[in-house]
């Protein structure tokens, strides 16, 4: 089982919560990168999760992201459990917490149905990640060495006034 870390990042109070990651303690010091990194291209984005009228999105978007960064460490692309962690961490936000205190995710072939209750032994994780850092306030340069080494999941709450009058262009919120 592979260890990832994962930073938290909240720009403007909780409008946007930005989720990096960190893989092996590499922060990306160096100040050489790229023009344009488009994980989708190098193989560890896993296909697109048909959720249909499922309500459990974050559930979805957590299992991904650890997907992703789990493939980008080991070169291993593999499907986790969206299932699991919709039977263990019930709440429509899931927090990462839950999914650390489950030991992290497992194949989805090992665990491919709710089953309406919580079974944390029905299988065995394949990635986790051992510790959360949690940032508030960074701007877009200083995420530019954390996403180097991992994916970015952005989270909008369309609910806020602002989201609402939002026309065009970047949403500063």
């Amino acid at each position: 089982m592979r260890l990832l870390t994962f930073i938290i990042v909240y720009f403007f109070s909780q409008l946007f919560i930005s989720i990096g990651a960190v893989v092996n303690g590499d922060d990306s010091t160096s100040n050489t990168f790229p023009v344009n990194l488009d994980w989708r291209t190098r193989g560890v984005i896993t296909p697109i999760y048909s959720q249909g009228q499922s309500p459990y999105v974050a559930a979805i978007t957590m299992v991904e992201t650890i997907e992703s960064l789990y493939a980008i460490e080991t070169g291993n692309l593999t499907r986790g459990s969206v299932a699991r962690v919709i039977d263990c961490c019930p709440k429509f936000i899931v927090d990462f917490e839950c999914i650390v205190r489950l030991g992290g995710i497992c194949r989805d072939s090992d665990y491919p149905t709710a089953r309406g209750t919580c079974e944390p032994n029905a299988c065995v994780p394949f990635a986790t990640f051992e510790k959360l850092i949690v940032f508030r306030g960074l701007d877009d340069e200083q995420l530019v060495p954390l996403i180097q080494n991992a994916t970015l999941l952005v989270s909008v709450d369309a609910a806020s006034i602002r989201f609402m009058e939002y026309q065009n262009g970047t949403y500063r919120g």
